[in-house]
């Protein structure tokens, strides 16, 4: 059994904050989306480090966030009473009005395509009563090895607790798991615009 703990007052200047970062750039490596934002592989990690810590930065101001103790994975797991997209002020505060310095002008534009697509859905399931597992992922080196279960688990017992959760997916190799656990597929999009997304979601229980 893979012990997982709750990181509590993450942030920024916290010594686990770049592990976090580190975590999330390297399992999404290779995930559909990126990989479409960001199609040179040796030109990837850097700006998915830029990226996921100007996210993170975000995140632990209002998300609950677990990790093993031995750093290999991570969940973020977002309350009901917020919402996964960006407003304003959080775009620019969060410096992701800059990603064209940092990732370059089209890769931005794509991944705002992205971002876009999933405000469109962002607002037909947002519900009061639901969670949003907004990212999960552990290292390459250290997937298919119950990682990824064991945070699951942890968020529905401790966060969810009964009440529904919906999350979004860009690669259909992870549909399987989240069936596992008693997610359905609810909705999706294909487009020249933007790769194939699937929503998922599990039901409030009782």
């Amino acid at each position: 059994m893979h012990a997982i703990q709750k990181l509590e007052g993450l942030s920024p200047r916290s010594a686990e904050f770049p592990e976090v970062v580190e975590i999330l750039s390297q399992s999404f490596f290779e995930d559909p989306a990126l990989v479409w934002a960001l199609p040179d592989a040796s030109r990837r990690l850097k700006p998915m480090r830029w990226v996921f810590k100007a996210k993170m930065g975000l995140s632990v101001k209002t998300d609950v966030v677990y990790c093993d103790e031995k750093f290999r994975a991570v969940a973020i797991w977002m309350p009901p009473e917020h919402t996964p997209m960006m407003n304003a002020w959080q775009t620019l505060t969060s410096g992701m009005l800059w990603s064209p310095l940092f990732i370059g002008l089209k890769p931005a534009l794509r991944a705002a395509r992205v971002f876009g697509k999933l405000d469109d859905f962002a607002k037909k399931y947002l519900h009061s009563d639901y969670w949003y597992l907004d990212m999960l992922g552990a290292k390459p080196e250290f997937q298919g090895q119950g990682l990824g279960k064991a945070l699951v688990l942890r968020g529905l017992d401790e966060c969810v607790r009964g009440k529904g959760v919906w999350l979004a997916t860009f690669n259909p190799d992870n549909l399987p798991f989240y069936r596992s656990f008693g997610f359905k597929v609810v909705d999706m999009a294909e487009g020249a615009d933007h790769p194939k997304i699937w929503i998922m979601e599990k039901n409030p229980e009782g």
